[in-house]
């Protein structure tokens, strides 16, 4: 139902949360086709729905790429869960995807 995506996903910003560990996305969504903006944002998977609408799911400060005294991104993705934001411009492609990954 979702795919990784090469298509810019401009003005998105937090819609939902879901959470999952690295693993289990990486097993559903394949690894991740961005690492954000490699400081507040360490891992991001950019996806489109079979219709083409685009959202992102991603970690928010929770790497020593922000913050020093945080854990690394090894470390950060090595955490059995995480909640991970969803990000888009719809929240309802938002909720389609966290209800897809939840059924996986």
């Amino acid at each position: 139902m979702f795919k990784l995506s090469e298509k810019s996903e401009n003005g998105g910003y937090l819609q939902l949360h879901v959470t999952a560990g690295f693993n289990k996305l990486v097993e559903i969504l394949g690894e991740p086709n961005s690492e954000g903006d490699n400081y507040k944002v360490s891992t991001m998977w950019l996806v489109e729905d079979e219709n083409g609408s685009v959202c992102t799911i991603y970690d928010y400060k929770e790497t020593n790429l922000y913050d020093n005294d945080q854990i690394s991104v090894d470390e950060f993705r090595n955490q059995p869960e995480y909640k991970w934001h969803i990000g888009g411009n719809d929240q309802v492609i938002a909720e389609k995807l966290r209800t897809y990954i939840m059924s996986k």
